[in-house]
């Protein structure tokens, strides 16, 4: 008889144990998607901190956020990273400043040139 309800006894731990296991990795998934969710919301208002800063700098003949740039390889606008959009049949290349290229023009202006994977590009317009 004492081995008998040993045996259970030792069935039960293992089921309390194995049930205490998959709520403790439930709760630790569900911390990590926390601090995920957080990382994106913190991204996402600096970004929009970004944009809002933009929209208050006046207009520079030297090369910022919210600068409108014409170059030998083609407009570029300096905000937020969105690709290329197409304003009136014209291409135009959206940027961050924390791009590689953005770092290379950041602060040029009008006849500055830079060079970029052995490239030349010269700086034609800033608006």
């Amino acid at each position: 008889m004492d081995e008998e309800n040993s045996a259970k006894a030792s069935a039960q731990s293992d089921t309390k144990s194995s049930m205490g296991d998959k709520h403790e990795t439930a709760r630790e998934m569900l911390q990590q998607e926390r601090e995920q969710i957080g990382k994106r919301i913190a991204e996402s208002e600096k970004l929009l901190n970004d944009l809002l800063r933009m929209s208050e700098n006046k207009t520079s003949l030297v090369i910022q956020p919210g600068s409108l740039v014409k170059c030998t390889m083609g407009w570029i606008y300096l905000t937020v990273s969105l690709g290329s959009i197409h304003i009136e049949d014209q291409k135009v290349n959206v940027i961050s400043l924390e791009s590689p290229f953005g770092k290379l023009i950041a602060h040029k202006s009008k006849g500055d040139e830079v060079i970029m994977n052995g490239r030349k590009i010269v700086i034609e317009e800033v608006v």
